[in-house]
């Protein structure tokens, strides 16, 4: 057993797909960016930011020390870099690009509405 996750195609009973890449790394990038989005709708950007990265960070470390093998359906099957990078894209992406036209929006239906 090894720390790093490999990254070719995985023996992974518990998910199945047809295409191997495809919703893994859309599920990391779109759950740490709605959390890291939902997270901002409360706290500032720098903690929305912080508390997502760290959110990533521990889901990679428990794929890490928690494995399938072992655990089922709860462990991962290692730490993987491409994941922790794609979650961190979404993270930002979320953050800084949804987020602020999300805001525009509500405010011009709250604008159009009082006038």
């Amino acid at each position: 057993m090894s720390f790093f996750a490999k990254d070719l195609k995985k023996d992974f009973p518990y998910f199945t797909t047809y295409d191997e890449n495809l919703p893994d790394t859309f599920l990391h990038f779109f759950n740490f960016g709605i959390l890291a989005f939902f997270w901002q709708t409360f706290e500032t950007t720098g903690i929305a930011l912080l508390m997502a990265t760290i959110c990533n960070f521990a889901y990679e470390f428990k794929d890490a020390f928690f494995r399938w093998e072992k655990v089922g359906r709860f462990g991962g099957d290692g730490f993987s870099i491409k994941d922790l990078i794609l979650a961190q894209a979404g993270i930002f992406f979320f953050i800084f690009v949804i987020s602020p036209h999300v805001q525009l929006a509500i405010w011009a239906v709250l604008m159009t509405y009082l006038v």
